[in-house]
C-alpha cells in the first residue's frame, strides 16, 4: 500500500492530537471525544476502534516490543502485517481453535520450587 493511499480514518486515529484526546478521555472523566456520549454511528465505532488499537500500539512501541517500529505503526499495510504476525506469535492457542474446533489447550502447571515464600495448605478439619 502506498503511503498516498492510506486509510484516512486511520491516518486521524494514529496522529497525536487525536491519541493524546484518546489518552485524557479514558483518564480524566470531562473529555469527550465526540459530541454525542451514546448511539454511536458506525464511523464513530471504527474511529473508536483505531484509535484504541493505535495507543496499544504506541504503547507497545514505547516498552520496545520486537519487531515494532514507526515506520510499521505509519503504514497500513505494515501495520496489518504485524497485527497478524502478532497474532499468530502471542496467541497460537487462538488460531489452533480456529484451525481445529474440538482443540483442547494443554493445562501443564508449573511448580516454583526454588520459592523461599511460605505456603499454606487448606486441609478439611
Amino acid at each position: 500500500m502506498n503511503k498516498n493511499h492510506q486509510d484516512p480514518l486511520r491516518k486521524l486515529a494514529r496522529g497525536m492530537k487525536y491519541q493524546s484526546l484518546y489518552s485524557r478521555a479514558s483518564e480524566l472523566t470531562g473529555i469527550q471525544i465526540f459530541d454525542n456520549t451514546s448511539d454511536f454511528s458506525s464511523i464513530q465505532l471504527d474511529f473508536l476502534y483505531w484509535l484504541t488499537l493505535y495507543h496499544r500500539l504506541y504503547q507497545d512501541l514505547v516498552m520496545g516490543v520486537e519487531c515494532l517500529t514507526q515506520e510499521v505503526i505509519d503504514d497500513d499495510l505494515l501495520c496489518d502485517c504485524y497485527l497478524i504476525w502478532e497474532r499468530k506469535v502471542k496467541h497460537p492457542e487462538e488460531l489452533a481453535k480456529i484451525k481445529n474446533p474440538n482443540y483442547k489447550p494443554s493445562k501443564k502447571t508449573q511448580i516454583d520450587r526454588s520459592s523461599t515464600i511460605p505456603s499454606v495448605v487448606f486441609s478439611k478439619a
